[in-house]
């Protein structure tokens, strides 16, 4: 099949985790023997948007045509306006950049064109779906049912004609498939759920799994953030539990892979909370490095209350770890409570602390809980599996449109 991606999410550098998912669907695909091509739209910057921001100032440098790793990508410059301004117009614009700086790659003939979230991708997709007489899908990860919709009015009429224009809506998980079936239930016949999967790299040996520590962490008890530090992953309600239970497992450490607006305010909660000595903020490294930590934590805890499917879970769970993560969210597809991890109420440092402390003692539940993690990440979340039903999925809505059957 010739499969045309548009997602603005592509990730732009080698060290990049932002879009992560994309990019290794696509190069799922290609390794599966379809041909790809990959448009991912960058607002256009004009003076003086880049020397008011570090992130106007990355726009402006993006080039039309780039290359990550084995897979070559366009970035149209499109107009767009800060803080999402005038957001239910962005499809357009992309659509419109993408006739008139990728004009070359619409005369190759696609069968199918895959975008990855409404505005501005999928929006853009429907426009080109017309233009170019071949169907599309859109797969919904979360921010057009968390924040897209309700910039203003007019973005949740966009959505809207957009799902209902697409050969499917696809969705990373029954959360939000559930929140589209609300907002929209008249469009629930074109509903299905595809998981993201988790990159290879993490699937290591039996060998492998149990990390070398470095001498200082030898004889401590090891928990593991990775996330970006805002408010919604619940960083301060992992802080919050391991004062809890400082005490009472006086070799607990706390490590915390990543960056974000918030870390200063986590830094000064640690300190208030007189834990300083037992956090580690790490900052943001690369996805070796988070293997690498991956590998050698006891236990994995993220207790985000705004998750839509969870990637980061997978990773841990493919490395052999118990997961700790929130009720109510994206992971209940991935994690069967006490079973293949953990759940807890959102916002609930007591309920930390106590499935801390319960894991720490019984280290045969723990151990054997990674265990099973990691058989149900093999059997039912690699991108082999999630891009095989992909690829079923296209072929029935091409054969949908040439005229033939579909067995769903």
């Amino acid at each position: 099949m010739n499969i045309l991606v548009i997602s603005h999410m592509f990730p732009k550098t080698s060290d990049s985790h932002y879009g992560l998912f994309v990019y290794d669907q696509v190069k799922a695909l290609i390794e599966n023997g379809h041909r790809v091509t990959v448009i991912s739209p960058s607002p256009f910057a004009p003076f003086p948007l880049p020397y008011l921001s570090q992130k106007w100032k990355r726009y402006a440098q993006v080039p039309l045509l780039m290359k990550r790793e084995e897979i070559s990508f366009y970035n149209p410059k499109y107009v767009a306006y800060p803080k999402g301004f005038l957001l239910n117009r962005s499809g357009k614009s992309v659509f419109r950049s993408i006739k008139t700086q990728c004009r070359n790659l619409l005369r190759f003939p696609y069968d199918l064109i895959h975008a990855h979230v409404v505005l501005p991708d999928g929006s853009a997709a429907q426009l080109l779906s017309k233009m170019l007489g071949v169907p599309f899908v859109v797969t919904i990860h979360g921010a057009d049912f968390s924040t897209t919709i309700y910039r203003n009015p007019k973005c949740m009429g966009v959505v809207r004609e957009t799902l209902a224009s697409a050969a499917q809506v696809i969705f990373v998980s029954s959360k939000l498939k559930n929140i589209g079936e609300k907002l929209f239930p008249d469009l629930s016949s074109r509903y299905c759920i595809i998981p993201n999967g988790v990159n290879g790299r993490f699937l290591v040996d039996q060998q492998e799994e149990n990390n070398e520590r470095p001498p200082e962490c030898l004889d401590r008890f090891l928990l593991l953030s990775v996330s970006n530090l805002i408010a919604y992953k619940g960083i301060e309600y992992n802080l919050r539990a391991v004062a809890m239970v400082v005490k009472k497992i006086p070799t607990i450490h706390y490590l915390i892979i990543g960056d974000g607006p918030i870390k200063s305010e986590l830094e000064k909660l640690s300190r208030e909370l007189g834990i300083e000595e037992h956090v580690t903020f790490i900052g943001a490294v690369s996805n070796e490095e988070v293997k690498r930590y991956m590998k050698m934590c006891d236990l994995f805890t993220l207790p985000s209350w705004n998750e839509a499917f969870g990637i980061v879970y997978l990773e841990a769970m493919a490395c052999g770890k118990s997961v700790i993560g929130c009720m109510g969210e994206g992971i209940e597809d991935i994690v069967s409570n006490g079973e293949t991890g953990w759940l807890v109420p959102p916002r609930d440092s007591n309920a930390l602390a106590e499935r801390i402390m319960h894991l720490y003692r019984d280290e045969k539940t723990r151990v054997e809980t990674g265990m099973k993690a990691k058989k149900t990440v093999c059997q039912h979340f690699t991108w082999e599996n999630s891009v095989g039903k992909m690829c079923n999925l296209y072929s029935e809505i091409i054969a949908r449109g040439r005229g033939g059957s579909s067995s769903t």
